[in-house]
């Protein structure tokens, strides 16, 4: 199963495609950047909009993972692997071009690259930190 099939429903029944389309694509990306491993299609959801169609549902379980190798959906037919040049490779397929694509990835890397700041704040203790490190290589 891949990101491709649930683009796919949203093409074909979406009540709002475009918007929807740039949302998961984003989600791919958010996912790669944070080793969100547990991606799999309990953790994705659609909502009825009677007479118009589906929506891409709020995202939600999203889980950095520390010791991860790739997603639990293919981001291309046949590869998972955490890699943002995956998602590159199907933008066009979510209905975007290269350039708002990597405006997308750069913004994402912003925000996510500030998680220790983040986990600071919160008072995270430094060895809780560290053994969660290696799930935000993709941002850094």
């Amino acid at each position: 199963m891949s990101y491709l099939e649930l683009a796919d429903v949203l093409i074909r029944h979406g009540a709002q495609t475009n918007t929807d389309l740039k949302e998961l694509w984003s989600r791919i990306v958010f996912n790669i950047l944070v080793s969100n491993t547990d991606d799999h299609l309990r953790n994705h959801g659609y909502i009825l909009i009677p007479g118009k169609g589906w929506r891409l549902s709020e995202a939600y379980d999203l889980n950095p993972v520390a010791r991860s190798d790739g997603l639990k959906l293919n981001i291309t037919e046949n590869d998972n692997a955490l890699d943002l040049e995956l998602a590159r490779e199907v933008a066009e397929y979510f209905r975007l071009g290269l350039t708002e694509a990597d405006d997308i990835i750069a913004n994402f890397r912003g925000i996510v690259s500030q998680w220790r700041i983040i986990a600071e704040r919160l008072r995270l203790p430094g060895r809780e930190q560290e053994l969660m490190a290696e799930a935000f290589r993709g941002a850094i």
